[in-house]
């Protein structure tokens, strides 16, 4: 995701700063992470839900019950006999209740990122 945002900089933008005397390093953090902030915000949402709600990695990798995560523990709640409607409807809403705080955070920065790649000019 992230190398149409870096493939649509001009290289000159670079080339320009290191003609000023900037290092590599710091052409790269003054001149071009703030072109591409957008799609580093975008990148990241997309990489925090994702992980958030990643299911299976962590149904394998956890074994006690400290250490489960959320969806694996709403899962393993659900029994043989049993569903517990409220519980889960309960859980399931405080399982997204940080992806939504999250993109009301970030919502600006990630449309911006999301419509600066779709934009060719």
């Amino acid at each position: 995701m992230m190398k149409g945002f870096f493939d649509a900089i001009p290289s000159e933008l670079e080339e320009a700063a290191r003609i000023d005397g900037a290092s590599r390093l710091t052409a790269m953090i003054r001149v071009i992470l703030p072109l591409v902030l957008g799609g580093l915000v975008a990148t990241s949402v997309f990489v925090a839900i994702g992980a958030w709600n990643d299911y299976l990695f962590a149904l394998m990798l956890t074994s006690s019950a400290g250490s489960r995560t959320w969806p694996v523990g709403l899962q393993l709640m659900v029994g043989e006999f049993q569903l517990p409607w409220g519980t889960l409807a309960a859980g399931g809403m405080l399982s997204i209740a940080p992806v939504v705080i999250l993109f009301a955070i970030v919502k600006r920065a990630l449309v911006r990122g999301l419509t600066a790649g779709a934009v060719k000019g």
